[in-house]
C-alpha cells in the first residue's frame, strides 16, 4: 500500500513539473522544437486534447495545397475526420464556425479551416 502511495505521489509530482514547464513554453517553440513538441504531445494525451493538435496540424498543412482537386478531397477528409457524424470531435467554442464549415467544404479554399484553427490555437495556448 505504501509503495502504491509513493508511486501516486511521484506521478503527481511529475505531472506538476510538466505543467509548470509547459506553462513557460511558447506555442511557437512547441511547433518548431522536436523535444518540446514530444513533451507537449504527452501533455495533450494526458488531458485528452491531442485531437485538437492533430486538427491544427492537418489544417496547417492543408493551407499549402495548391491543386484544386486535392484541396477538395483533403478538405472533405479533414471535415469528416473531425466534424462529420463519425468524427472524433474537437473542442470548438464557436459552434457556428463548425456549422459554416459544412457549407464551405463543398467549395473549399485554402483558408476554409482558418477560423476554427485560430480558435483551437487559442485553446492550446
Amino acid at each position: 500500500m505504501a509503495e502504491k502511495k509513493k508511486k501516486t505521489e511521484s506521478t503527481s509530482k511529475t505531472k506538476s513539473k510538466t505543467k509548470q514547464t509547459l506553462d513557460a513554453v511558447k506555442l511557437e517553440d512547441i511547433a518548431t522544437k522536436r523535444n518540446v513538441m514530444l513533451r507537449f504531445i504527452c501533455y495533450l494525451a494526458d488531458h485528452h486534447a491531442i485531437e485538437n493538435m492533430r486538427f491544427w496540424l492537418e489544417a496547417q498543412i492543408f493551407k499549402y495545397e495548391k491543386d484544386p482537386q486535392k484541396c477538395r478531397t483533403a478538405a472533405q477528409a479533414i471535415y469528416d475526420r473531425y466534424f462529420g457524424p463519425k468524427g472524433v470531435g474537437i473542442n470548438v467554442e464557436e459552434e457556428h464556425l463548425v456549422a459554416e464549415l459544412e457549407n464551405k467544404v463543398k467549395r473549399p479554399d485554402r483558408t476554409i479551416f482558418m477560423l476554427v484553427q485560430n480558435g483551437i490555437w487559442g485553446l492550446l495556448k
